[in-house]
C-alpha cells in the first residue's frame, strides 16, 4: 500500500496523493466519532465545544455580559439577575458557563446537577435548551430545570411536554404596582398609610438614599447585626439557616455594592441607624422593575418597616412600572406580610424534570 509518507516525498502523483490523504482522513475521523458515541456522547455537540464547557464561578466582572442578555428578555422576577446569582453563589454554588452568546447556569443540590433556563435572545432559547438537553443525556442523566417562571414556560412552547412541571409556591416573587406602593392609595391600604402618618408624627426620624459605600452602608450593617442577634433565640431551625444564608449573601453584597448598580436607603432615629433596604432598578426588555433585596429593621419603633417600604419606592425606585419583593420561602409571617400589600400577581416559578 502506499503511504502518506510517499505523498509528502512526492513519490505519487499529486491527484492519487490528495486522494490518499483524504481517505486517511476520512478513516481518523471515522475512529474519533465511533469512539465518543461508544461513551455515549454526541459527537456533533463536541464539535460545538458543548460538552467541554467550562463551569466556573461567577465574577463581578462578567456582570456585562449578563446584563446584556437579560435586556433582551421580558422578565420581572429576581432569580433571573446577575446580582442575584452572584450574590448566592457561595451558598447555592451556582456556576455558569459562556458559549455561543448563550448563558447557562448550574448547581448541584441533593447530589443531583440542575440547570435554569437559557439566557440568550428569546427567538433562540428553545434551540439552546435542546442542545442543553441532549448534552445531559448524552451524559446518561436527565434534564432539570428550577426557577423556570411562567414567561420561560410561554416560550418553551410543545418542549415543556417533555417535563414534569412542578410548581414551587414558596418561591414566588410578590410583584406589586409600583405607584401603589409609592402612594399607598385606597381603601386596601389605608392601615398602611396610617402606620407611617403614625410613625412619621411619633419618632425624629431621618431617611436617606445612598449609592456608594461610605458610613450609611457602614451603619446597614451594625443593623444586621442586631436585627440577627435579636432573632436568633426566638426561630424554628428553618427560619434561622434561612437567616444565615441570607446574613452571608448581604455581606457579599455589601462588599460589592456600587459595582452591582444598587441602591440603599437608610433610616435615623434619635440619630442612630434603625433600619435599611437594599434594592436596584432593572430594566430587562420593554418593563421596568425595581427589585428589593433586602429589608431590616428594629420593629421597636411602630411603623418603621411602613414608612422605609413607602420612602424606597418614591425615592429610590420612582417611575417604575413595578417592585418585585421577592418571595416568603414559607415563612407563614413574611407571606402574610407581603400578601397585605397587595400584588398584582405573584412571579410563580417551576421545577422541571424530563420524562
Amino acid at each position: 500500500m502506499f503511504s502518506t509518507k510517499h505523498c509528502e516525498d512526492g513519490g505519487l502523483p499529486p491527484v492519487l496523493g490528495n486522494f490518499v490523504k483524504k481517505f486517511k482522513f476520512c478513516q481518523i475521523c471515522g475512529i474519533v466519532f465511533m469512539l465518543f458515541a461508544r461513551q455515549g456522547a454526541d459527537p456533533r455537540l463536541y464539535k460545538k465545544g458543548f460538552l467541554n464547557m467550562n463551569f466556573t464561578g461567577i465574577k463581578i466582572e462578567d456582570k456585562h455580559i449578563f446584563d446584556r442578555l437579560l435586556k433582551m428578555n421580558n422578565y420581572v422576577d429576581a432569580e433571573y439577575l446577575f446580582s442575584t446569582l452572584f450574590m448566592w453563589q457561595d451558598i447555592v454554588g451556582y456556576q455558569w458557563a459562556f458559549q455561543d452568546d448563550c448563558i447557562y447556569i448550574r448547581h448541584i443540590s441533593d447530589g443531583q446537577v440542575k440547570y435554569h433556563f437559557p439566557i440568550c435572545a428569546p427567538e433562540r432559547a428553545v434551540e439552546k435548551l435542546k442542545e442543553l438537553k441532549s448534552a445531559v443525556n448524552n451524559k446518561g442523566e436527565k434534564l432539570e430545570l428550577v426557577c423556570v417562571t411562567e414567561e420561560q414556560l410561554e416560550i418553551m412552547g410543545k418542549e415543556k411536554d417533555n417535563f414534569t412541571i412542578i410548581e414551587k409556591r414558596n418561591y414566588s416573587d410578590y410583584l406589586y404596582d409600583g405607584d401603589s406602593l409609592r402612594t399607598l392609595d385606597g381603601k386596601k391600604l389605608r392601615k398602611k398609610r396610617a402606620h407611617v402618618s403614625n410613625f412619621t408624627k411619633k419618632y425624629n426620624w431621618e431617611f436617606r438614599i445612598f449609592t456608594k459605600e461610605g458610613e450609611d452602608l457602614k451603619n446597614c450593617k451594625e443593623i444586621l447585626k442586631k436585627w440577627s442577634d435579636s432573632k436568633a433565640e426566638n426561630t424554628t431551625q428553618k427560619e434561622a439557616r434561612l437567616m444565615d444564608n441570607e446574613s452571608s449573601a448581604v455581606e457579599r453584597c455589601m462588599r460589592h455594592f456600587s459595582e452591582l448598580g444598587f441602591i440603599g436607603g437608610i433610616m435615623y432615629i434619635d440619630g442612630q441607624p434603625e433600619g435599611f433596604t437594599i434594592g436596584e432598578k432593572s430594566d430587562r426588555g420593554k418593563i421596568s422593575t425595581g427589585i428589593i433585596h433586602y429589608e431590616k429593621c428594629n420593629n421597636e419603633y411602630d411603623g418603621v418597616y411602613q414608612a422605609i417600604n413607602q420612602m424606597f419606592a418614591q425615592q429610590a425606585l420612582s417611575g417604575v412600572q413595578y417592585i418585585n419583593r421577592q418571595e416568603d420561602m414559607g415563612v407563614e409571617g413574611l407571606r402574610k406580610a407581603k400578601l397585605s400589600y397587595y400584588p398584582v400577581r405573584l412571579v410563580n416559578k417551576f421545577t422541571l424534570k424530563e420524562i
